[in-house]
């Protein structure tokens, strides 16, 4: 049997306060802090979200994981989070109660600025018609609408349109329209949908277009119509 030890009662309690002073720069406490959703969840990693904590204002603040424990969340949501060492962070509610919600956009433009093409490529369509759209979900597709009238001078010519995001290398094509019969300066109408796979963020679809079949050259002008609606929408 080992004798006892005797202790300095008062070090001890020095010893015990200091550590509880200093329990939360040690992450020995847990600690409940808003935070923002930078990256939705992944399925195939647990449900893993990526966020910004709050007071992180670096000029370049550093996301970080966490769980969610309450379901999908959305990109830019305002969260709560539990930060429980040494098991990690945890997603559990929303600032606010605010809902998740999906995205949802239109673009028109009635009066397009004349301009031509004859490219084999995607090139920026005159008057940069655009859409703005924030996806909210990393595993959600983005549902396209489109229309647009055309003409084409010379001979036929048939347009391809896509909505494209030059600097993210995104070009999805929205429509297509292979025999054209435009010759003459006959307008035709060219309208399509499409659906894509994008992570989620803040977007700028701008309408692009290109000579898809025929030799005449494509034109736009005042008297033509340019719409695309973007709609966020679940998997079946």
């Amino acid at each position: 049997m080992q004798p006892d030890v005797p202790t300095d009662t008062g070090v001890e309690i020095a010893r015990i306060k200091a550590l509880q002073d200093n329990a939360q720069r040690l992450g020995l406490t847990w600690q409940l802090r808003p935070a923002t959703v930078v990256s939705g969840p992944n399925p195939a990693t647990a449900n893993r979200v990526t966020i910004v904590m709050d007071g992180d204002v670096g000029s370049t603040p550093a996301p970080i994981e966490a769980v969610s424990m309450i379901g999908p969340l959305a990109f830019g949501m305002r969260v709560y989070v539990i930060i429980s060492p040494p098991a990690g962070n945890h997603v559990v509610g929303l600032v606010d109660g605010q809902p998740p919600v999906l995205g949802k956009a239109v673009g028109i433009s009635y009066a397009l600025s004349l301009g031509s093409t004859t490219s084999a490529t995607p090139v920026a369509m005159p008057s940069a018609p655009a859409v703005a759209f924030r996806k909210q979900y990393e595993d959600t597709y983005l549902h396209f609408v489109f229309t647009c009238t055309f003409f084409s001078t010379v001979a036929d010519a048939g347009p391809a349109f896509s909505a494209a995001v030059p600097s993210r290398g995104i070009d999805i094509q929205v429509g297509r329209l292979d025999v054209a019969n435009g010759a003459f300066n006959t307008r035709q109408q060219c309208a399509g949908q499409a659906a894509a796979l994008v992570p989620a963020g803040e977007y700028t679809f701008e309408g692009y277009w290109r000579r898809s079949t025929g030799t005449g050259t494509l034109f736009v002008a005042a008297d033509d119509v340019w719409t695309m609606s973007i709609e966020e929408y679940l998997p079946q």
